[in-house]
Protein backbone atom coordinates (compact mmCIF):
# COMPACT_ATOMS: atom_id res chain seq x y z
CA UNK A 1 0.00 0.00 0.00
CA UNK A 2 1.77 3.32 -1.02
CA UNK A 3 1.85 6.31 1.38
CA UNK A 4 -0.84 7.84 -0.41
CA UNK A 5 -3.62 5.43 -0.31
CA UNK A 6 -2.51 4.98 3.44
CA UNK A 7 -2.66 8.75 3.98
CA UNK A 8 -6.27 8.52 2.41
CA UNK A 9 -7.65 5.44 4.25
CA UNK A 10 -6.64 7.46 7.46
CA UNK A 11 -8.55 10.93 6.90
CA UNK A 12 -11.88 8.30 5.57
CA UNK A 13 -11.20 6.59 8.98
CA UNK A 14 -11.36 9.89 10.64
CA UNK A 15 -14.11 12.17 8.77
CA UNK A 16 -16.08 8.60 8.67
CA UNK A 17 -16.39 8.42 13.08
CA UNK A 18 -16.60 12.07 13.45
CA UNK A 19 -19.76 11.88 11.13
CA UNK A 20 -21.00 8.76 13.10
CA UNK A 21 -20.60 10.42 16.41
CA UNK A 22 -22.15 13.57 15.48
CA UNK A 23 -25.10 11.94 13.59
CA UNK A 24 -25.40 9.39 16.23
CA UNK A 25 -29.10 9.23 17.95
CA UNK A 26 -27.49 9.44 21.35
CA UNK A 27 -26.71 13.25 23.11
CA UNK A 28 -24.10 14.76 23.17
CA UNK A 29 -23.29 14.26 26.82
CA UNK A 30 -24.15 10.84 26.53
CA UNK A 31 -21.38 10.23 23.82
CA UNK A 32 -19.20 12.32 25.72
CA UNK A 33 -19.66 10.31 28.79
CA UNK A 34 -19.55 6.91 26.60
CA UNK A 35 -16.30 8.42 24.83
CA UNK A 36 -14.55 9.03 28.39
CA UNK A 37 -15.12 5.76 29.57
CA UNK A 38 -13.93 4.01 26.46
CA UNK A 39 -10.63 6.53 26.80
CA UNK A 40 -10.02 5.23 30.34
CA UNK A 41 -10.84 1.79 29.80
CA UNK A 42 -8.53 1.50 26.96
CA UNK A 43 -6.03 4.09 28.81
CA UNK A 44 -6.14 1.26 31.75
CA UNK A 45 -5.79 -1.90 29.36
CA UNK A 46 -2.27 0.22 27.64
CA UNK A 47 -0.64 0.61 30.90
CA UNK A 48 -1.64 -2.66 32.17
CA UNK A 49 0.08 -4.16 29.11
CA UNK A 50 2.43 -2.28 29.26
CA UNK A 51 2.92 -3.28 32.83
CA UNK A 52 3.29 -6.96 31.69
CA UNK A 53 5.75 -6.06 29.20
CA UNK A 54 8.02 -4.14 31.41
CA UNK A 55 7.57 -7.64 33.87
CA UNK A 56 8.52 -9.72 30.93
CA UNK A 57 11.33 -7.85 30.13
CA UNK A 58 12.98 -7.41 33.27
CA UNK A 59 12.78 -11.02 33.67
CA UNK A 60 14.07 -11.89 30.69
CA UNK A 61 17.17 -9.44 31.24
CA UNK A 62 17.51 -11.38 34.68
CA UNK A 63 17.52 -14.66 32.85
CA UNK A 64 20.42 -13.17 30.44
CA UNK A 65 22.62 -12.28 33.07
CA UNK A 66 22.05 -15.93 34.97
CA UNK A 67 23.13 -17.29 31.54
CA UNK A 68 26.14 -14.97 30.76
CA UNK A 69 27.71 -15.63 34.29
CA UNK A 70 26.98 -19.17 33.63
CA UNK A 71 28.87 -19.15 29.96
CA UNK A 72 31.85 -17.17 31.71
CA UNK A 73 31.97 -19.30 34.58
CA UNK A 74 32.41 -22.27 32.42
CA UNK A 75 34.44 -20.48 30.11
CA UNK A 76 36.47 -19.54 33.13
CA UNK A 77 37.06 -23.12 34.21
CA UNK A 78 37.59 -24.46 30.87
CA UNK A 79 40.25 -21.61 30.46
CA UNK A 80 42.14 -22.94 33.79
CA UNK A 81 42.28 -25.91 32.54
CA UNK A 82 43.44 -25.70 29.32
CA UNK A 83 46.26 -23.50 30.75
CA UNK A 84 47.40 -25.78 33.63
Amino acid sequence: MNKDCLIGFSLGVGVGAALGILLAPRSGEKTQKMIGRKIRKSTDYFQDQASGLRDSAADLVEKGKEQVARHRQAFEHAYKRAMA
